[in-house]
């Protein structure tokens, strides 16, 4: 029935109803082991009617799983996720995809566009939260360097202080409770807002900058110990657990970005024996190594730090830094570079990405990041309106 209803006695039923009835002929024929069938009837689903979002989805993941990683499969790839944004164009996730797919071959002004259509969807639909903005601002340093990311959290940090405070002033004229009450100094933009304005001053070499932001982390880390507090002595252990878990998250980030910025060394010596009781013994069994090894890189003990990551390895950012670090210190800047190309091309819209860019860029002296698929991608999406 399908063939028939699908073949040229079928022509005068609507394409989107045909449409449709290829795509339950592809499903049926998957579920059947023919995947001859299966692709030649989504296709076929997919050409009657691009606004099929089911088919357009199907046929992105499935392209997605098997496309090569030269310049032709990624840029048949970005096509098919391009027709799953026309299917449903208000879908901030589709936007947001296309975004990641060029940024991480390097079309940072592109991946820009998309990312900002995302962006402005999530935020009509009240849906925006704190990394789709330091996406932003890892995308904008990008493209306008790092200056651009401490102005603009300089910024917004004085603006939400000063909005506190005239909040604050006028509650307390209207007395209301003092455990209500919020003092403009226990007002903090996200943990991760401080991460990006550490690494950012660490690329500006922005001492001042780079200090304002750990002492914030710092003191949010205070904060959230005191909410902490306040947490044991409620009945309720799921919002205690999540109080201890955010507080213990940003104390870990706040060591990190100290031994990462090579600052507060005093500080940090102090806060290290403090840290299995502070946040546990088992994040402190987690943490502990990795913490070792870039407290061995910044002490100059590069055989030591091999030895780490030879131990633990390179699956998180931070890691993969310490390497392209230890490779830099080493005098190996070709694989530093390398290291730091791939840091970029793996995660381009968090910090590490933009300065791993920057350092990238330091050790080859390339300024055009984009690499030939990248180049392709942007000859793409330079067809589609703005």
């Amino acid at each position: 029935i399908y063939e028939r209803l699908l073949g040229p006695r079928g022509v005068s039923i609507d394409n989107t109803v045909r449409s449709r009835l290829a795509l339950d002929a592809a499903m049926i024929n998957r579920e059947r082991g023919d995947l001859d069938g299966f692709l030649r009837m989504l296709t076929l689903a997919v050409d009657l009617d691009q606004t099929n979002k089911e088919a357009q989805h199907l046929a992105t993941s499935y392209f997605a799983e098997y496309a090569g990683n030269d310049a032709e499969g990624l840029s048949g790839l970005l096509e098919m996720q391009i027709g799953l944004m026309w299917a449903d164009p208000i879908d901030p996730n589709v936007h947001l995809g296309i975004a990641r797919q060029l940024a991480i071959k390097g079309a940072m002004r592109e991946a820009a566009r998309f990312h900002s259509n995302g962006i402005a969807i999530l935020s009509r639909a009240g849906l925006l939260e704190p990394r789709h903005r330091v996406q932003e601002l890892a995308l904008r340093w990008l493209l306008e360097g790092p200056r651009i990311v401490l102005d603009t959290i300089e910024r917004e940090l004085a603006l939400a202080r000063d909005n506190a405070k005239i909040k604050y002033e006028r509650d307390l004229q209207r007395d209301v409770p003092d455990r209500l009450l919020v003092p403009p100094n226990e007002v903090f933009l996200d943990p991760l807002y401080e991460k990006i304005r550490i690494i950012a001053a660490l690329d500006a070499m922005d001492r001042p900058a780079l200090l304002t932001g750990l002492h914030e982390l710092d003191m949010y880390a205070q904060h959230q110990f005191n909410e902490v507090q306040e947490a044991t002595k409620l009945d309720d252990p799921e919002t205690r657990a999540r109080a201890f878990r955010e507080f213990a998250s940003t104390l870990v980030s706040l060591q990190f970005m100290r031994v990462l910025a090579n600052a507060e060394r005093q500080e940090l010596a102090a806060s290290i024996p403090q840290l299995p009781r502070a946040i546990g013994e088992e994040e402190w069994d987690r943490m502990r190594k990795p913490l070792e090894a870039w407290l061995a890189l910044r002490a100059g003990d590069l055989d030591t730090t091999r030895a780490y990551l030879r131990e633990i390895g390179t699956r998180t950012s931070i890691m993969r830094v310490c390497h392209a670090e230890l490779l830099a210190a080493e005098g190996r800047d070709a694989e530093a570079a390398g290291e730091y190309e791939h840091i970029l091309r793996t995660d381009p819209f968090v910090p590490y990405g933009a300065w791993a860019r920057s350092r990238a860029m330091e050790l080859t002296g390339r300024t055009d990041p984009a690499t030939p698929a990248g180049q392709r991608m942007r000859r793409l999406v330079a067809e589609i309106p703005a």
